[in-house]
């Protein structure tokens, strides 16, 4: 067995050994950058055949009344690994118990064994989450306020931001103190220079208590852009903002050499 990028791998071979002869045995493999673990493990071929399956039954603890049934596949070796579907069990103690069937095969007519069966306790709790709704709709839950749009200004967790033509922002105001040095816009370039702006409308509406959304256009003589734009309060409670952009060349008009985000930094203060 060799161990590769936390990935397990399995080697299993057949070989025929004479009793009373020596045998000499190299296990080989190499360790990446985590930890490996090499392993050798053999067993004597009797001809036995492991049941391909094996019986589970989900008891009470207290009483051993049932529960629920199932099986779940199993390799030669006895392994295996299933999910079961459980009815809606009441908060209690309860006992998986699992019983392999007869093991088949053994040489010289010998009757054929019973594997051990096997219990796994586990305990059933009614979390007070379970199957609520809450996340799920549009309803915003205390301390926080709904979103709020007025113009081309949409107001969220505390904040104001002022959506501009290119679905960017001209201003973000947080509890009063406002946190931009100047408009974010976009700069277009042509072979005759920097490109000219028409600001188109900015229209916005509440969709929901948690979300609303926003058209914006701005075009020059190079290109058009057409941005949509997404204010959101998920069910985790943060903040997102989207936007997304479809950008048109008219037909016949100058070439866009190069496009750019503008956003203006604060000036420092000087030292000292």
């Amino acid at each position: 067995m060799g161990v590769a990028s936390a990935r397990v791998i399995r080697a299993r071979n057949k070989i025929r050994l004479e009793a009373g002869q020596r045998y000499g045995i190299k296990l080989e493999y190499r360790k990446g950058n985590s930890g490996a673990v090499a392993e050798l493990l053999w067993k004597i071929d009797s001809g036995e055949k492991v049941p391909g399956s094996v019986a589970v039954r989900v008891l009470r603890a207290d009483d051993r009344k049932k529960a629920a049934t199932g099986t779940v596949a199993v390799d030669a070796d006895g392994r295996g690994q299933d999910i079961m579907d459980l009815p809606d069990l009441p908060d209690g103690a309860y006992e998986v118990e699992y019983q392999f069937g007869k093991v088949t095969g053994r040489p010289h007519g010998a009757p054929g064994r019973s594997l051990p069966a096997g219990i796994l306790p586990f305990q059933r709790i009614h979390f007070p989450w379970e199957n609520n709704q809450l996340g799920l709709g549009h309803k915003v839950y205390s301390p926080y306020t709904p979103v709020s749009v007025k113009g081309s200004n949409v107001s969220v967790v505390d904040r104001t931001y002022a959506i501009n033509a290119f679905g960017m922002f001209d201003s973000v105001v947080s509890k009063g103190r406002e946190l931009l040095a100047g408009p974010i816009a976009v700069v277009c370039e042509t072979a005759d220079g920097r490109e000219k702006w028409a600001l188109g409308k900015v229209s916005g509406e509440k969709k929901f208590d948690d979300l609303a959304v926003f058209s914006c256009q701005a075009g020059c003589g190079a290109l058009s852009v057409d941005s949509a734009v997404e204010v959101a309060l998920p069910a985790k409670w943060r903040f997102a903002f989207g936007t997304w952009c479809e950008i048109a060349t008219p037909t016949g008009t100058r070439l866009c050499q190069s496009m750019k985000q503008a956003i203006t930094n604060r000036a420092r203060r000087p030292s000292g």
